[in-house]
């Protein structure tokens, strides 16, 4: 039994099960489901109950090492993505983190200026101008003036990114 008082550790090694789960994911075929109970029956675990993050952590794996996505099918499996699958998931998690940052940037409204130290403000309003930036960039009228703005498919740098957005900065007058 370990005791209670000592901080939480990584895990340096995978898990049994989680291999098995891996090996499994990995040879699936694109567009093809893998029910829970097929996964289930391999590792000897219930991913849909305490042992998901085994197949957390293989889908992970197969993201990272593989190039390999996989999309959960409520009550039913795991599906390999195809692109036009990839597509849809990207725009789900983008409507997620925009949902997000909004409900983020609501938040930080509640926050009493008036008993926060000069800090705590700062720290305040950095998290809703982040916030407010997120769901600004997260819109799907945003990300379609990035996809126009870009004449050949190519990774966009950030700061080629923000200067797509950055607002041009009015001429000021000549002193007299």
């Amino acid at each position: 039994m370990t005791d209670q008082t000592q901080s939480p550790r990584t895990i340096q090694e995978r898990s049994e099960a989680t291999k098995v789960v891996i090996n499994l994911l990995d040879a699936a075929e694109v567009g093809v489901l893998i029910p829970y109970s097929e996964i289930n029956a391999a590792a000897s675990i219930e991913v849909q109950g305490g042992d998901r993050h085994c197949l957390q952590t293989a889908r992970r794996a197969l993201r990272r090492e593989k190039k390999k996505l996989f999309g959960c099918v409520f009550n039913a499996g795991v599906k390999r993505l195809e692109n036009d699958g990839m597509l849809g998931a990207f725009d789900k998690r983008l409507v997620h983190i925009r949902k997000q940052a909004r409900e983020t940037a609501r938040d930080t409204t509640c926050f009493d200026f008036d008993k926060a130290t000069a800090d705590e403000k700062r720290e305040a309003l950095a998290a809703q101008a982040v916030a407010g930036t997120v769901y600004l960039f997260t819109r799907p009228r945003s990300r379609k003036l990035v996809a126009l703005q870009t004449k050949e498919p190519r990774r966009i740098p950030t700061r080629e990114m923000l200067d797509l957005f950055a607002k041009k900065k009015p001429a000021q007058a000549p002193e007299a």
